[in-house]
């Protein structure tokens, strides 16, 4: 009778390790979108603030070396950057540098309080398009590699 309560508890400690990873997964992705789209709002501001700061600047990507980003924001090296930003004609482009492991757009409009500004890139016509609001298109600019589908955050130069 006892070997019967010792194999019900051994099974019963298997299974909830089994199925813990089950649980925390929804969690951890909702974490991991929300901390995207935070990540990119803080090199938004980063990049709007480089060049509100030079006024002087002609335009094309702004080195992250040279951004204003907290000392605490992970600084990854070019083929490893989540973000990349373009400054052409008063626009300033932000859009992630390589395919997003999940869709952080919706996170990007609650951050933006759903603004116009806020899209993804749709590369076979070369246009920003808000999911928000369908009839705005915007071309984006011509040369830089966005990958098709990424999210993008669009600013004006002041």
């Amino acid at each position: 009778m006892w070997m019967t309560w010792i194999m019900v508890a051994m099974m019963a400690i298997a299974g909830c390790f089994v199925l813990s990873e089950e649980v925390r997964s929804p969690v951890t992705v909702a974490h991991k979108n929300a901390d995207l789209a935070e990540s990119m709002s803080i090199y938004r501001n980063a990049v709007i603030a480089f060049v509100a700061a030079n006024p002087t600047f002609a335009g094309g990507e702004v080195p992250v070396d040279k951004l204003p980003l907290p000392s605490w924001y992970t600084r990854y090296p070019l083929p490893l950057q989540l973000w990349r930003n373009h400054v052409e004609a008063g626009v300033i482009t932000i859009y992630a540098a390589q395919p997003q492991p999940v869709n952080i757009t919706a996170d990007l409009l609650r951050l933006s309080h759903n603004s116009v500004l806020v899209g993804v890139a749709d590369m076979r016509a070369k246009m920003f398009r808000s999911p928000l609001f369908p009839d705005v298109q915007s071309p984006l600019p011509a040369g830089i590699p966005i990958p098709d589908g990424s999210p993008v955050w669009l600013a004006r130069r002041n």
